[in-house]
């Protein structure tokens, strides 16, 4: 959640300070905070069953196999 919060606010005010720079004087950032929870919590239920399957893959593997790899 912390690097959602980063990628809404920081991010934009870093773009924008980077596009002062070359000469364009403002960009309009429209949040639509709909797509951001959506998109976050797609993301986190993503990793979490991405957590799962590999925990479940390396339960079911033999503890030698895994210290050998």
């Amino acid at each position: 959640m912390l690097g959602v919060m980063a990628g809404v606010y920081l991010l934009p005010a870093l773009l924008e300070t980077v596009l002062i720079r070359y000469g364009i004087v403002h960009l309009p950032v429209i949040l639509n905070w709909d797509g951001i929870l959506a998109v976050a919590c797609i993301g986190v239920i993503s990793a979490a069953l991405g957590s799962w399957a590999s925990s479940d893959v390396i339960r079911k593997t033999s503890p030698r196999i895994l210290v050998v790899e």
